[in-house]
């Protein structure tokens, strides 16, 4: 297999990643169930403890130089039924990580349209069945199916819209707050 993607690249993915699930929908039912103002905190936390397990993975990856990632490196300290189950535990986690995004993204959009919610969603008996966020999910998949390239510059180009809005939220909130914000 031809490598296509080069540092950048993934640089983007995971920064894509972050800023997909992390930011833009669960901070808003963090902040109101959980954390309150102390979300930015908990979000701190959350970046160093992602900070020091990505420095674990990279001192492991220097002293094992091998390709393929967490399967290589499992199955090498491990045995393969260890890696095997690694592996589809990272699948999994991508699976309910995108689609907590994608169902997340779905209200967002409806209210950006001026509509309820209620109206992208179908409930039939005891489950609902969000069209927008299936039609999102398809659409990606084909994406994904014409290459790696052509998903990567795509996930660039998002990526680049995400930094730009959160840097955008941090310089207006940062001209707009109020102290006594943070103290109740």
């Amino acid at each position: 297999m031809k490598r296509v993607l080069g540092a950048f690249d993934l640089i983007c993915i995971g920064v894509g990643l972050m800023l997909g699930a992390g930011v833009f929908v669960t901070t808003g039912a963090v902040a109101a169930s959980d954390a309150g103002p102390a979300v930015i905190l908990s979000y701190l936390v959350a970046g160093f403890s992602a900070l020091l397990s990505s420095l674990c993975y990279a001192e492991f990856s220097a002293n094992m130089p091998l390709a393929g990632g967490a399967y290589s490196y499992i199955s090498a300290v491990f045995g393969e039924y260890l890696a095997w189950i690694t592996v589809a535990n990272l699948i999994l986690e991508y699976i309910l990580a995108n689609a907590a995004v994608i169902r997340g993204f779905s209200p967002y959009f409806a209210m950006l349209i001026n509509k309820q919610p209620e109206n992208l969603v179908m409930a039939h008996q005891s489950y609902i069945l969000d069209w927008f966020a299936f039609g999102w999910v398809i659409l990606l998949t084909i994406m994904l199916v014409l290459g790696t390239k052509e998903s990567a510059m795509f996930n660039l180009v998002v990526t680049i819209i995400h930094v730009i809005l959160v840097v955008f939220i941090i310089i207006v909130s940062s001209a707009s707050h109020r102290v006594n914000n943070i103290q109740s």
